[in-house]
């Protein structure tokens, strides 16, 4: 066999393999694969998973509204009771230790929120029937995204928080006989 000389071997008119091309495209590739679909799936997990624990607080709140004594019978006849709303406004108050506990120790903790989440409670007294009365709690919640993507423009869920509002209600369990 004879050896072919070195210039030969080396010529730039010779074709090109292809099996080095791929190498060069998987840069783009990744970064495109890495910036487009895995970080805002990341994101999208971790705000479905931050969804579900404030509608745990959610029921926590509600079920806590329902326990607390919110009506009181009044001795006048036109309104046969009055609302008293210091479980919800009083910042000691029960339902605002829960919102705390909640944040510092359980679920909580894993869900990124700009601020403290915010609840509202009230009372339709047209609602229900004199036996059976709703108390209605509202809580306000926004949850930053778990990674902060730099996109130019500002997406709620992948660089923005994500405000919720969640609303329900509940039958009073402490009615005044």
């Amino acid at each position: 066999m004879t050896k072919q000389p070195e210039h030969l071997l080396y010529s730039p008119h010779k074709p090109r393999r292809r099996r080095g091309s791929a190498i060069t495209e998987m840069a783009p590739a990744m970064f495109i694969l890495l910036m487009v679909f895995f970080f805002p799936a990341v994101n999208l997990v971790a705000l479905g998973l931050g969804y579900a624990d404030c509608l745990y607080l959610h029921d926590l709140l509600l079920r806590e509204a329902a326990l607390q004594k919110v009506l009181i019978i009044n001795p006048s006849p036109p309104p046969p009771y009055s609302v008293d709303y210091s479980c919800s406004t009083d910042p000691n108050g029960p339902l605002n230790e829960l919102i705390k506990s909640w944040s510092s120790q359980g679920l909580g903790r894993f869900v990124q929120t700009n601020n403290t989440p915010t609840q509202k409670i009230y009372i339709d007294l047209t609602e229900g029937s004199n036996n059976a009365r709703y108390v209605h709690c509202d809580l306000y919640i926004e949850i930053r995204p778990f990674l902060a993507l730099p996109f130019p423009l500002k997406v709620p869920a992948i660089n923005a928080p994500v405000p919720f509002t969640i609303t329900g209600k509940r039958v009073i369990e402490t009615m005044p006989v």
